[in-house]
């Protein structure tokens, strides 16, 4: 096979066009003739460009499916209407939001308020979670902020069924154990995956709310079908 040098390959290379998609931030769409796009991003705070990472992508679509699964099955289910029952629903329907923004913020790359509402998150199951294993009807009329959520969280590892309890604590070390990469894509499966995996046991609390046996079971399966995008704790 004859050599050809770097500079020959560059000279038959096929052109490369470069198109900026003003409906997403940052997005830049690099188009090599006959060949696969290329996406890349550009950085707001550098404005150096670097390529999207393709798992993170993928999460992303897989965590839009997940979504859909759980708000469809949860759509038409009957819960507790008792003060607690009210309280923790909509407690865990806070969290699941809170989840869905962590998505969008994700897609844009804004990996430092996901983080800072990933941890929103996580106080918000512990607290959903406290309010319907742990506290006394007393407890109901007290203010939020009564009970600190490490307090919150040492009794639901007590009375909560012990894989409530695991989940949480990994959870825990995920939510304050995240650091700012400087490359996109590093952290930003570890942040997704985890509001996955928060949002995953903010809907099984409702689904054990509505006292349907058939509801903690289609949640189960649902966490089975997408435990590409959640933490492997939750599977």
């Amino acid at each position: 096979m004859p050599h050809t040098n770097r500079n020959e390959r560059s000279a038959t290379a096929p052109p490369t066009k470069t198109f900026v998609d003003s409906t997403k931030p940052f997005v830049v769409v690099s188009v090599a003739c006959g060949r696969k796009p290329i996406f890349v991003r550009r950085d707001p705070l550098s404005q150096r460009v670097t390529k999207v990472g393709m798992p993170v992508d993928r999460c992303v679509r897989r965590t839009a499916e997940l979504y859909d699964r759980i708000t469809s099955r949860l759509r038409d289910v009957l819960l507790d209407d008792s003060p607690r029952g009210r309280r923790t629903c909509f407690l865990c329907t806070t969290a699941i939001e809170h989840g869905l923004a962590i998505r969008l913020l994700i897609s844009a790359e804004q990996l430092a308020s996901a983080t800072a509402l990933l941890r929103v998150q996580f106080e918000t199951v512990v607290r959903a979670n406290w309010l319907h294993f742990v506290a006394s009807d007393a407890a109901l009329d007290e203010p939020e902020d009564s009970v600190k959520t490490q307090d919150m969280l040492g009794t639901v590892d007590q009375v909560a069924p012990p894989r409530v309890g695991t989940m949480l604590r990994a959870l825990e070390q995920a939510a304050w154990g995240l650091r700012l990469p400087r490359a996109v894509g590093g952290n930003a499966l570890d942040i997704l995956k985890s509001a996955n995996g928060l949002t995953a046991i903010a809907a099984m609390l409702i689904a054990m709310l509505s006292g349907d046996e058939r509801a903690p079971r289609a949640m189960r399966q649902i966490q089975a079908d997408h435990a590409d995008c959640l933490p492997s704790l939750a599977t």
